[in-house]
């Protein structure tokens, strides 16, 4: 079976590093680095940097890799994604994992306010402007103070490789929004597990629940907090992963054999 693997907005296909080793136990992992990630350099026009453009993308390679009936494992916009190529094309779906939505109708979220702040002021300031002036925003400093790891992940939107660089594609995606209507959501037909977690302010546990409320086939699962129980967490996201993998291979050979 397949499993493509959809990173987060400002990370990059090293966000599953962890899961590399589903590999060796014959599933196929396609891992993805979207334009304006990683080291994609690849430019679209500035009015098709968005949710659409990056979904006919995600199809396009399905299609051009041979991928059917795949596991879709997708973080925050990749969540997103995963829900959008499900929608469009049931046929690359036979399962979604949503981690940690992020959007669902809303453009510029309060959210990502401040992600999509960095995008904006890395048009005409340096690293360590970008830096010294989301550091100094109220939102940032009670982040810092309640939360510190989700704090640092805002800063590595700064800190990443080619920051700079890629910071349009940050603003243009907080500027949009992967649906338009709720209603949308009823054309993912198949099985998906949304996953939310607690103390999370990039991605409200009340959008995992809106998602899921949402869709016509999907069931909840909230974990540990990623950013105050990393471990736990990981450890708990890696066993779902593995207990979807393993079903969706079981149900693929079953189909065969019939």
């Amino acid at each position: 079976m397949t499993l493509v693997l959809v990173h987060g907005l400002g990370a990059s296909a090293r966000q599953f590093d962890e899961f590399v080793d589903l590999g060796t136990s014959g599933v196929r992992l396609i891992c993805v680095n979207l334009p304006g990630h990683g080291d994609n350099f690849c430019s679209l026009k500035a009015d098709a940097n968005g949710f659409s453009a990056f979904r006919d993308l995600l199809i396009g390679l399905c299609d051009e890799l041979g991928v059917r009936n795949a596991v879709f494992c997708g973080i925050s916009m990749g969540s997103a994604l995963s829900l959008m190529v499900a929608a469009q094309r049931p046929d690359l779906c036979s399962y979604v994992m949503a981690i940690r939505p992020a959007w669902l109708t809303e453009s510029c979220p309060s959210n990502l306010r401040l992600i999509g702040q960095i995008g904006d002021l890395f048009r005409d300031r340096d690293r360590e402007e970008v830096q010294e002036t989301i550091e100094a925003e109220p939102e940032y400093r009670d982040m810092m103070q309640d939360v510190p790891r989700a704090a640092q992940s805002v800063l590595s939107a700064i800190t990443r490789p080619h920051a700079k660089r890629h910071a349009p594609v940050l603003a243009a995606m907080v500027r949009d929004a992967p649906f338009r209507r709720v209603a949308e959501l009823r054309e993912v037909r198949c099985p998906v597990c949304v996953i939310g977690t607690n103390a999370d302010a990039l991605h409200p546990v009340e959008l995992a629940h809106q998602t899921a409320n949402a869709l016509p086939n999907a069931r909840l699962e909230i974990l540990p907090p990623r950013y105050l129980e990393p471990e736990a967490h990981a450890r708990a996201l890696k066993d779902l992963v593995r207990d979807v993998v393993a079903l969706s291979d079981g149900e693929q050979d079953d189909y065969k054999a019939s």
